[in-house]
């Protein structure tokens, strides 16, 4: 039975993942917009331009250059192209377990799954680039940079964030459970069988976290705590996942030394 037919079963809308393309071009026309606009007032920056602030202002300063006023968009840039990645290879391994070898109700999970990662990571890029854009033309243009003194920008930029999170998780959180009770009420009513589960699940966590079991055919697993999905790391998809998160982490610490 195809995917779509499933979702009938529950009588719900099958999930999409359509507006994630449009969420990404609407980030990429937020930071090109405020390059641009920088770039057209090239003239109004000094010769110096502030690259860290400080609670009484900026305390830190580089030589006028491409890279230094735009640093933080270049960041922003490679760092959402690293989620772009890490995203449709969680996405493509969720979708492994949408094939008919699977029970269905974990079929139609992990394709709900699919699609609230997708879509977590493309609002969450939208939040962030919303507040590089605004940092990129505050930081580099003398006449917006009051607005980066003092804590006021980073309270707001800590509380939209917290707010996106929140909003997020609990939506992604409504979703699950809606789809669990349709599920249950298909499963009652005859109208789908019951879920199959794997034997001594527990067993196979490392650590208590990390689900490993070679005989289990899944990629992705529902997370032991909370909500969401985590790889099954006997495979090579969970292997190359964790490769990469630990290959960024270890980046991200040893930069800083290597640029100093």
């Amino acid at each position: 039975m195809g995917i779509s037919e499933l979702w009938q079963l529950v009588d719900r809308p099958r999930p999409s993942a359509r507006s994630v393309k449009w969420l990404y071009l609407l980030c990429a026309l937020i930071i090109g917009g405020a390059m641009a606009y920088v770039g057209m007032r090239w003239e109004d920056i000094p010769s110096r331009v502030p690259t860290h602030w400080g609670v009484d202002g900026p305390d830190d300063f580089a030589p006028k250059s491409i890279s230094a006023v735009f640093m933080g968009s270049f960041v922003f840039i490679g760092t959402i192209v690293l989620m772009v990645v890490v995203t449709g290879f969680a996405t493509y391994a969720m979708k492994q377990n949408e094939s008919e070898a699977h029970p269905v109700d974990r079929r139609l999970q992990s394709a709900l799954n699919r699609v609230l990662t997708a879509k977590m990571i493309a609002y969450i890029s939208l939040a962030l680039a919303l507040i590089t854009a605004v940092i990129q033309v505050c930081s580099a243009l003398p006449q917006y940079q009051h607005v980066m003194d003092g804590m006021g920008l980073f309270i707001g930029v800590m509380i939209l964030v917290l707010v996106v999170l929140v909003l997020l998780l609990w939506w992604a959180s409504a979703q699950t459970r809606g789809l669990q009770q349709a599920i249950e009420k298909a499963q009652q009513a005859g109208r789908m069988p019951q879920g199959a589960e794997v034997e001594g699940v527990n067993d196979h966590y490392k650590f208590g976290l990390f689900y490993y079991n070679p005989e289990d055919p899944r990629i992705t697993v529902e997370r032991r705590f909370g909500i969401g999905i985590d790889f099954n790391y006997a495979h090579w998809q969970g292997k190359l996942f964790a490769a990469i998160i630990i290959g960024t982490v270890v980046a991200c610490v040893a930069l800083p030394f290597l640029l100093s």
